[in-house]
């Protein structure tokens, strides 16, 4: 499902938070969580959010696989390399627990995305400090958008976040020449094509993204059909 905020939109401050807090040494307020190591007590470690760099991808490419998502270095890229884009990482003890990553799309709205928990660091409140970051770092967009999978909705109501539409993902392999002939009216989707199609995307999306959908057609595989 597709969700989005608007300026003055109330967030999640006042809400029961799962996350412990202690004073750091220069007395303010740090974070704590806990989790369990097997054949151990319950302990502590703290958790700290900087930016994510390029570097970083590995670590995201991990979370999602933990995940069960399927994006790529070059979906990640696409925040992290853009001008317009950035992203943060949650880190405990110098390990990757946490991601989410946003995208500016001029003065239309902001995207989030790659919002992912560690599985065994989960319920520990990172998704909320996360998404607390992100917001702020977007305090002067006046909308920002995302799509929620199943898991991550209840997190993203609790920031204000509605409804827009539901999407559907579908998937189909088939083999080797089993394809057949094209119909008369449809073909592969060429540079002729792109002016078009990047005018019913904005029309769709809402923002202009033929540069993002331009450098996924140099370097993914996708091949396109015009009908």
């Amino acid at each position: 499902m597709k969700y989005g905020i608007e300026e003055g939109t109330p967030d999640a401050n006042g809400s029961t938070r799962i996350e412990t807090h202690r004073s750091d040494t220069n007395g303010g307020r740090g974070l704590s969580f806990g989790y369990r190591i097997p054949g151990l007590s319950q302990i502590s470690m703290p958790l700290t959010i900087r930016l994510m760099h390029l570097g970083d991808i590995p670590a995201g490419l991990h979370l999602c696989r933990l995940s069960g998502w399927n994006q790529l270095d070059e979906d990640w890229e696409a925040f992290l390399g853009s001008p317009d884009g950035g992203g943060l990482l949650a880190e405990r003890d110098g390990i990757a627990v946490g991601t989410v990553t946003f995208l500016h799309y001029g003065h239309c709205f902001s995207w989030l995305s790659m919002m992912l928990v560690h599985p065994e660091a989960r319920c520990a409140g990172i998704g909320t400090r996360l998404m607390d970051a992100a917001l702020d770092a977007l305090a002067c967009e006046t909308c920002v958008r995302l799509d929620a999978t199943p898991l991550g909705e209840s997190l993203y109501r609790r920031f204000g976040f509605s409804g827009e539409y539901e999407l559907a993902r579908a998937k189909v392999r088939v083999p080797s020449g089993r394809c057949g002939p094209l119909p008369e009216n449809v073909r592969p989707m060429g540079a002729r094509d792109l002016a078009e199609v990047f005018a019913r995307d904005r029309q769709v999306f809402g923002a202009d993204r033929s540069t993002l959908l331009r450098s996924e057609e140099h370097t993914s595989e996708l091949q396109s059909l015009r009908h």
